[in-house]
């Protein structure tokens, strides 16, 4: 029996930060990918203490793909910290959580972080709530921090919730992606 030695391995990897838009990569072999995200933190405050954005979470799985096959790499952005009260802030990109301003409370509350996602088709992960077959994997961001002036009651303030995932809060700051393909020939 012949042992093939002469098979040649192919690695390669793709790494996405945030830059609020979409991205793409093609598949250059048939072969298997490691699709790997990570949610965007939220938004902090440091008023009358310093409270944390909550961290983005981290998923990852193995899949198989034909040559030349598009994924569309959306990565989060992270949340608005407070510095002021009442604020109206806008969450991260790709569906962080905004924060609605509101005169009658004292509060500061950090906007959430958004999340990172692959797909098979192009769009904001809230776009895709009629296509989510194409989406292949996700990582959610984290939630924004909230500070109350006078500290009335515990349950007013604090750290913000991690995002999701495969791994709860891990990441800091903006959202990230990396997909590693390997082909044998």
């Amino acid at each position: 029996m012949a042992i093939n030695t002469s098979r040649a391995f192919y690695k390669y990897v793709a790494n996405f930060n945030y830059t609020g838009a979409v991205q793409s990569f093609t598949i250059p072999l048939y072969g298997t990918s490691k699709l790997e995200c990570w949610g965007a933190q939220g938004g902090s405050t440091s008023i009358s203490a310093s409270y944390t954005g909550g961290l983005g979470g981290y998923s990852y799985g193995n899949s198989f793909f034909s040559q030349d096959k598009n994924l569309y790499i959306y990565v989060g952005g992270a949340g608005v910290g407070a510095t002021d009260m009442y604020q109206s802030l806008a969450g991260g990109y790709n569906g962080g959580g905004n924060v609605t301003g509101d005169n009658t409370v004292n509060h500061y509350t950090g906007s959430g972080g958004g999340a990172t996602h692959i797909a098979s088709a192009s769009g904001l992960l809230s776009t895709l709530s009629s296509n989510t077959s194409a989406v292949l994997i996700v990582a959610g961001g984290g939630g924004g921090a909230r500070d109350q002036i006078n500290l009335e009651a515990a349950s007013r303030h604090g750290d913000g919730g991690s995002g999701g995932g495969t791994s709860n809060g891990i990441r800091l700051g903006s959202g990230y992606a990396r997909i590693t393909f390997v082909s044998a020939n």
